[in-house]
């Protein structure tokens, strides 16, 4: 995802299911992460918030199957990108 200042960021024009561009956290917003669930891999969404730090893990649920996925947030500080990994919770 190119660099984008908060004033100018479109989401209309960004799609975060994109693999090619690096995903960037917003500093003061909260910043749409795609993830797809790792036991039917439809397509979800969660909101990243630098407020909770650069090192998170939470339990998300499939808005389609309802299994919980355990998502895994690591965000470099300095380049604020994000790097995501999700796997179910439970078998």
């Amino acid at each position: 995802m190119p660099d984008h200042d908060e004033d100018d960021f479109n989401e209309d024009e960004w799609n975060p299911f994109e693999e090619d561009q690096p995903l960037k956290a917003r500093e003061g917003a909260l910043t749409p992460a795609p993830w797809h669930c790792a036991r039917c891999g439809e397509a979800n969404e969660t909101m990243i918030d630098l407020y909770s730090g650069y090192s998170q893990e939470y339990v998300e649920d499939c808005a389609v199957c309802c299994r919980p996925n355990l998502i895994t947030v690591a965000i470099d500080p300095e380049s604020l990108v994000i790097a995501l990994r999700n796997e179910l919770e439970y078998e």
